[in-house]
């Protein structure tokens, strides 16, 4: 498959989604300016580009997500700590780099795909560290850039790692889905947590009610 054309198919889909009322379900309270303006952005600045190292390439397009997240964050009404979520990009960023690294030396133990596994994973650990839009846009964005540039930069593969380019598109819209549904999972699941002592102390309530 050409690079891009999963970030296109992703971009279509989103359109679609956004034309036909999901954009609250999907963006929560993000007005559609504000998602015009990153898409604007994103289209002017994805043929900028400059070569950092003898195998690192960075495009403007991925500042300017990085950027645009900071923004958002810094206009939502509440969120985590600044300090919580670096934490959480270096935190992502170690164990999708060392999973990748691991995959280039020897792919031994794959699940989906030896392109795909680190990515994945992710996406999935976004989706825990926050269930938040914003939180997450803006971690997979500065984790899929640092640990790009901490793989040029070990030589662990003779292949130009691309930051912005189609290919690094391709993965940072394989991983936004996942972290929304993991996100979702995992505040409904904190949702019921906090039920339980509520009900179980209604249950002893009631017990006590009966004996009495």
């Amino acid at each position: 498959m050409n690079e891009g054309m999963i970030a296109i198919w992703a971009g279509t889909m989103l359109i679609i989604l956004l034309a036909t009322g999901w954009r609250r379900s999907l963006f929560g309270g993000m007005s559609t300016s504000r998602l015009a303006a990153l898409a604007a952005g994103l289209f002017l600045t994805l043929p900028f580009h400059w070569r950092l190292a003898d195998q690192l390439e960075l495009h403007l397009s991925a500042l300017w997500l990085v950027f645009w997240s900071v923004a958002a964050l810094r206009s939502a009404s509440a969120g985590r700590q600044p300090v919580v979520l670096l934490g959480g990009c270096l935190l992502l960023t170690a164990a999708w780099t060392t999973v990748e690294h691991m995959y280039r030396m020897d792919p031994v133990f794959v699940i989906v795909h030896p392109t795909w596994d680190a990515i994945l994973l992710a996406g999935l650990f976004a989706g825990v560290i926050s269930w938040r839009w914003e939180e997450q846009l803006f971690i997979l964005a500065l984790s899929l850039l640092a640990g790009q540039a901490v793989l040029a930069w070990s030589g662990v593969s003779p292949a130009m790692e691309t930051v912005g380019g189609w290919g690094w598109w391709d993965r940072l819209l394989l991983t936004v889905p996942l972290a929304r549904m993991t996100g979702s999972c995992s505040r409904r699941l904190w949702a019921l947590r906090r039920r339980w002592p509520t009900r179980e102390l209604q249950d002893s309530r009631e017990q006590e009610g009966s004996g009495s």
